[in-house]
């Protein structure tokens, strides 16, 4: 990125939205601009935390969907069992 925020893709999209959240993006995108060229060592220990923070939110969404998938799973299971084998 060269440090103007926000790029030019996303400036049609601003538009309509209230000056604060604009303000909003305009501070994230220039955090996110110096701390993806930052080269510290506490970039680092920072990329590391937000790693860890995705891996859990990942965590956590898959346990919430695998348990509802895994009750849908033996209810359409249970209904097969009901329907029986029809032979002629």
């Amino acid at each position: 990125m060269s440090g103007h925020w926000p790029p030019a893709f996303l400036q049609p999209h601003l538009r309509g939205i209230p000056g604060g959240m604009v303000r909003f993006y305009n501070i994230i995108g220039a955090r996110l601009t110096r701390f993806s060229s930052a080269q510290d060592g506490a970039v680092t220990v920072d990329w590391v935390v937000v790693t860890a923070g995705v891996v859990g939110l990942a965590i956590a969404i898959a346990t919430s969907v695998g348990d509802a998938a895994q009750d849908q799973s033996k209810r359409a299971g249970d209904a097969m069992v009901e329907q029986g084998i029809k032979t002629y």
